[in-house]
């Protein structure tokens, strides 16, 4: 019992705590005397006297009234809040109308103010206001369809007959016209700047810039490509910039494509002012019927070589087209079966003796060099082997730089030799384009470079160099990838190479870089007996 008694008294002072936390007067005044006198029923509950049950219900019934009152309140603001948006009066079961009806039914764009609203008080004038508010909402949005898009140009007086177009005020009228002109403007504005090439413009207009060249027949061709991302400009080039007709004093001139195998010839190219007797060219012709094919019969012609060599003919004997015997020299071949070098003179003077290979039955199952003696001089036209790809080929190409030194030796100590062909190697950094990356690739390895410093030395001479020692640029060859030859990121390889002691006869030694049907050009020698 006395536990009891204890819970009750602690209890009591917990329920006399919480009313006297919270001040009787105080709460009428908040709440209007309902929360005090709950407080009160809750204290008298606690301390388990007598009406207990009664006291629980009455305040059951308290927050019961509080939900419905709050739930009515809700409902009364939900239904505002819709009468709001659909803009339309609502009927409420008493007949009578308390929601507003705008003005002005038209749609309300998102930002603006509504209009004013007038109260109905009957069904016959919401039938009455709905009627007019259709009316206007189809003229309104007959004008809205025809002036939205604003980003294309209107033109109402096309667009319908003259009796259907719309009445419209004066202010209307001039913001309508105002509206149109600013348009008009901005679509200029646009498309200057597109044709600047301005920032995250796609293109520029290309019809605008071929009506251009259509007036005037003189303007190159130009073609726009669109631009890949924001910020970079658009990239122009002009047709006729890699095939152009100039015209200097009257000779018209036709510039080549980029790697193209045809030649626009000039007589006055191949002019020397300076006095010869004897004219040697040499030619990496890149497979003997092709070049045919190329037109390359045509630079035998404007050259008129007395001695004409070829290499890498790649085609035997029984191979040979008849187009490949020309008029006035007398040919030989040298191409063994299955080969992909071969070599070939054309000489208007019979040579004294041709002899074929080098004297070793591996270095000569190719066809690579044949020798041409004539009554002052010996002639080798040579193909020298390539070290390779990854130069798997290097130590071949070794063998024969030691078997050919002992062959023009001998050869030398005979008669003058005059060596031209390809030789598969550019001596120093200035014969090619790109000398530092190239150190370890084929064409330019210490071995092969070290390998032509040796025959120089055994007496010889690169004509080319003995004439222009730091001439830049001059190259022989150009790979068909990356349009290579319309940069000018060559190598020199061909050479024409004679005996120190008859140097004195050369006159000129010249590259025919000009001349297109190979991915070598055509080299000349001129000497004077």
């Amino acid at each position: 019992m006395a536990g009891k008694r204890g819970r009750g008294k602690k209890t009591e002072s917990i329920a006399v705590e919480a009313a006297d936390s919270t001040s009787i007067d105080d709460q009428e005044e908040q709440n209007g005397g309902e929360a005090v006198e709950t407080i009160k029923s809750v204290a008298v509950a606690k301390k388990g006297g007598k009406g207990k049950k009664e006291i629980v219900e009455k305040v059951k019934r308290h927050s019961k009234d509080k939900k419905s009152e709050i739930n009515g309140d809700f409902e009364e603001k939900k239904e505002e809040i819709e009468i709001k948006k659909k803009g339309r009066p609502k009927k409420e079961a008493n007949g009578k109308l308390e929601a507003k009806v705008q003005e002005d039914p038209m749609p309300i764009k998102k930002g603006k103010k509504k209009a004013p609203a007038v109260e109905a008080t009957d069904l016959e004038q919401e039938e009455e206001i709905n009627a007019e508010a259709e009316d206007k909402e189809k003229t309104k949005k007959s004008t809205v369809s025809r002036n939205k898009k604003p980003g294309r140009k209107r033109a109402l007086d096309t667009a319908l007959p003259d009796n259907e177009i719309l009445d419209e005020s004066e202010t209307e009228k001039q913001k309508r016209d105002k509206g149109e002109n600013s348009l008009a403007d901005k679509t200029k504005e646009k498309d200057s700047k597109s044709a600047k090439g301005g920032r995250g413009k796609k293109r520029i207009n290309t019809e605008e810039i071929a009506n251009n060249a259509l007036e005037d027949e003189s303007a190159e061709e130009k073609v726009v490509e669109p631009v890949a991302k924001k910020g970079r400009k658009p990239k122009v080039t002009a047709k006729t910039e890699l095939e152009k007709i100039t015209e200097n004093n009257g000779v018209v001139e036709k510039k080549a494509k980029a790697n193209d195998t045809e030649t626009f010839y000039e007589a006055k190219d191949f002019e020397l002012n300076k006095e010869y007797t004897l004219k040697i060219s040499s030619w990496n012709v890149g497979g003997l019927r092709s070049w045919i094919k190329k037109g390359g019969l045509k630079y035998v012609e404007f050259e008129n070589p007395d001695i004409f060599c070829l290499q890498e003919t790649k085609c035997t004997e029984d191979m040979i087209p008849s187009e490949a015997r020309i008029a006035g020299y007398h040919p030989y071949w040298h191409c063994e079966p299955g080969g992909y070098a071969g070599v070939a003179i054309y000489s208007r003077k019979m040579p004294i003796n041709v002899e074929y290979g080098i004297g070793d039955e591996e270095q000569d199952l190719d066809g690579r060099i044949m020798t041409a003696e004539y009554e002052k001089f010996f002639l080798i036209n040579v193909y020298v082997p390539n070290a390779g790809r990854k130069l798997v080929t290097l130590p071949k190409r070794m063998r024969w730089d030691s078997l050919f030194h002992n062959y023009i030796i001998k050869l030398n100590k005979k008669k003058p030799v005059i060596i031209c062909g390809d030789m598969n190697v550019s001596h120093q950094e200035i014969d090619l384009a790109n000398p530092k990356t190239n150190k370890k690739n084929a064409g330019f390895t210490q071995e092969e470079r070290d390998g032509m410093t040796k025959m120089l030395s055994l007496g010889f001479v690169d004509s080319f160099r003995y004439f222009y020692p730091d001439k830049t640029q001059a190259y022989t060859f150009w790979t068909y990838m990356r349009n290579a030859r319309s940069k000018n990121v060559g190598w020199r390889l061909d050479y024409f190479i004679v005996s120190e002691r008859i140097i004195n006869k050369v006159v000129e030694s010249t590259i025919r870089s000009k001349v297109m049907g190979s991915d070598h050009c055509p080299i000349t020698l001129f000497l004077k007996n």
